[in-house]
């Protein structure tokens, strides 16, 4: 009976390493998250990402130069005239995310009520499971990947990824 009870607690152990390390995304670490700062989420997801991927100076710039609500598209325009090299999606194009993802780059997404009026960072998927950071608290947040894409979809499918490598990778 023992051997049973062991051999069992010992399969439960692993069975919830296993599901425990599907839900694994790499995310900034707390120092790189930059926290809203006015009605300012999306400058504040979009300065998470730079500097998430190594891009401190104009992480830095973007700071000190921008604030206020902020569109997708008018942060686009921001993005082509500082010569930020960027992919974008207005559409739910659900390939714009999954290309961030796969290359650990992350995304400033739409999210919220009211047509998504609010932006995060979208850290990236794992398995079943989608990560983002909400910069009004800069806390991380986990959702099953098909309720997450919905959802996203459901605020206006916007997302904008800047494309640098993180460095070291």
């Amino acid at each position: 009976m023992k051997r049973i009870a062991f051999s069992f607690l010992i399969a439960m152990m692993f069975l919830s390493v296993a599901l425990t390390a599907e839900a694994i995304v790499i995310v900034p670490t707390k120092e790189m998250r930059q926290k809203n700062y006015g009605p300012s989420c999306l400058h504040a997801a979009m300065i998470t990402m730079l500097r998430w991927q190594g891009l401190n100076a104009q992480a830095k710039w973007w700071r000190h130069s921008f604030r206020g609500g902020e569109s997708h598209q008018a942060a686009s325009k921001k993005l082509e005239l500082a010569k930020i090299r960027y992919k974008a999606t207005y559409k739910s194009n659900i390939n714009v995310l999954e290309y961030a993802s796969d290359r650990k780059l992350g995304a400033v997404i739409d999210w919220g009520e009211n047509g998504g009026h609010h932006a995060v960072f979208f850290c990236g998927f794992n398995g079943r499971f989608a990560a983002m950071i909400n910069p009004n608290t800069n806390k991380l947040h986990t959702y099953d990947k098909a309720r997450f894409v919905a959802y996203w979809k459901q605020c206006g499918g916007r997302a904008l990824v800047t494309l640098y490598s993180r460095k070291g990778e």
